[in-house]
């Protein structure tokens, strides 16, 4: 008995150690517009589907507990006006309650970015000149991207978190 309580406590664990982030694909064909809340966060991204301009987004917080949290009060709770809100292809909320975004570079930049909502921080992971990069997978700290550049076939590249 012990055996198998051990046995399932073990494969319960490496699951969660493996598992993987929920990634959401935005970009024009498959676009679902509107607030996608961070999972048991406070903050949320609205999805904007801007047809031919591209995918953008807002971060922003959602819920706001207190009348001020750090970078945001009640007058001021969005976060846009940045190269990483526009033409997103894909995005995951992770569990560290930070936001890896995939951009475009036909209105975006082409890179990775790492938001953290909570300070306004945002930092390049990736940044592929010319390139239409989307999240594939998400997975401890390790992130796989695919990538085309004009109308060459997709590319996969993996880096780290």
């Amino acid at each position: 008995m012990i055996k198998i309580i051990a046995l399932t406590l073990a494969t319960f664990f490496s699951s969660q150690v493996l598992a993987e982030n929920k990634i959401t694909q935005i970009y024009a064909k498959v676009c679902p517009q509107g607030i996608h809340e961070q999972p048991s966060g406070q903050f949320a991204i609205h999805v904007f589907c801007d047809d031919a301009l591209g995918t953008n987004i807002a971060v922003f917080l959602n819920k706001m507990g207190a009348p001020i949290h750090q970078e945001y009060d009640l007058g001021n709770r969005f976060w846009q006006n940045e190269e990483w809100a526009y033409d997103v292809m894909s995005f995951a909320w992770l569990s560290n309650k930070k936001l890896l975004l995939s951009t475009s570079a036909i209105y975006g930049t082409g890179s990775i970015y790492l938001l953290d909502p909570s300070q306004k921080q945002s930092k390049v992971l990736l940044k592929i000149d010319g390139a239409l990069i989307e999240l594939v997978s998400v997975k401890d700290k390790s992130i796989e991207v695919r990538y085309q550049t004009e109308f060459e076939k997709y590319e996969y590249k993996t880096i780290d978190l």
